[in-house]
């Protein structure tokens, strides 16, 4: 029984398969190396961008008044002061993990076509399960650097209301499980890499349909 031969030039020619694979395989080493940089600055010192408040005098003439002004500042402490920073160190490499990975995934790709190798099974369970870290992710980075931003400025012991104080910071994100804050790109990305992953399985059903078919 003759078997349908799978042919990468077909589908994509071998220079751009050469290109997409040098690509991948740069930004999977530029993952790693701008993920243990970020990991290695958070380990010297600790940094986070708060908004702070303070009072202002009501103006005398005119309806509108104003009582607070509100300008956003860098607080720099060393580690191990709070216990945000393993939050923080997470927070941190999921960009990097999932990017890493994501070029992973491609560079796999494009050499099993380089090789003339058919895309199976597993090539479709990572990429949807790079799909669904990507999406939880997205949905859970947000409320880890909510909750690192709480423990940070509560555990240096700073103002985070008016009472008594004349300044006071202000949470970034206050409702971090709302839609709205949720990382959007990394969300898309992660519904595009599980589209690709649904092809293959596509893909390899309709190859295994044509060869009962011969």
């Amino acid at each position: 029984m003759a078997q349908p031969t799978f042919r990468a030039s077909r589908i994509v020619p071998r220079s751009v398969l050469i290109v997409v694979t040098v690509v991948s395989g740069l930004g999977l080493l530029a993952s790693l190396l701008y993920g243990a940089m970020a990991q290695d600055a958070n380990r010297r010192t600790m940094s986070m961008e708060v908004a702070i408040a303070g009072g202002l005098p009501r103006p005398s003439l005119g309806s509108s008044r104003a009582d607070v002004q509100y300008s956003s500042v860098m607080i720099y402490s060393l580690p191990g002061l709070t216990r945000a920073d393993p939050l923080v160190a997470v927070a941190t490499a999921i960009p990097y993990l999932v990017g890493g990975l994501t070029c992973l995934v491609v560079l796999v790709l494009a050499v099993q076509m380089l090789r003339r190798r058919e895309l199976g099974l597993g090539v479709a369970v990572a990429m949807l399960t790079i799909a669904a870290l990507c999406v939880a992710s997205g949905i859970a980075r947000p409320a880890l650097e909510a909750r690192a931003e709480q423990l940070y400025v509560t555990g240096l012991g700073l103002p985070t209301s008016w009472q008594g104080h004349q300044m006071w910071l202000v949470l970034n994100s206050r409702h971090p499980l709302g839609w709205g804050y949720w990382d959007w790109p990394l969300i898309v990305l992660g519904l595009l890499i599980a589209l690709g992953g649904w092809l293959v399985l596509r893909a390899r059903q309709l190859r295994l349909d044509l060869e009962g078919t011969i």
